[in-house]
């Protein structure tokens, strides 16, 4: 999550859709940034978010609300290679509570059709938990794919925020270069 109070914006960050460069990208227009934990959560649903602004008696609707989506494959690939769940459900960052078997993975059939997966997809992953209040209506204002739709919002940043933002690059640019040159 960032906000800006400058430029009247705040960037919902749904989990595995690209946002970590994003958030680096709007980092130097933005005076709240998110943390692992609390109520500047990284993850922050659209209700956490309204509770924020209201316990800071900030205007909610004065803002734009913009939300990043991907393909839901792309984004079961991208859980199932970020989790490395072992066979018995247990994922890579648990492994220090619980017994992890890191050469014994989940399979991506399996990992797909585990019934608490299931349930963690819907949890965690589902887009109207990033776009609805605690009514059920959208409070989005841009919802885009950021793998597709750089330019779209690129061209919202200025149009509604005042944000020219349109020679800068995303950062994820950079890193696929580093990955680039060191295995090449």
């Amino acid at each position: 999550m960032r906000i800006s109070h400058k430029h009247k914006f705040i960037w919902v960050s749904k989990p595995k859709t690209g946002s970590t460069s994003y958030r680096k990208l709007l980092d130097p227009f933005c005076e709240v940034v998110s943390s692992d934990s609390g109520d500047y959560y990284h993850h922050s649903s659209m209700q956490s978010i309204i509770k924020t602004f209201t316990k800071n008696g900030w205007d909610f609707d004065s803002y734009q609300k913009i939300v990043p989506v991907r393909n839901p494959f792309k984004l079961l690939v991208s859980l199932y290679t970020y989790s490395k769940m072992d066979v018995n459900g247990i994922k890579w960052w648990e492994s220090r509570f619980k017994p992890y078997q890191p050469d014994n993975l989940m399979s991506f059939t399996s990992f797909i059709s585990n019934e608490d997966n299931i349930n963690w997809f819907y949890r965690m992953h589902r887009l109207e938990t990033y776009i609805l209040d605690s009514q059920g209506i959208d409070r989005s204002d841009f919802v885009f794919e950021p793998a597709s739709d750089e330019d779209k919002f690129k061209e919202f940043m200025i149009a509604k925020c005042d944000l020219d933002i349109s020679r800068m690059t995303i950062p994820w640019e950079n890193y696929y270069k580093q990955i680039s040159r060191s295995n090449g």
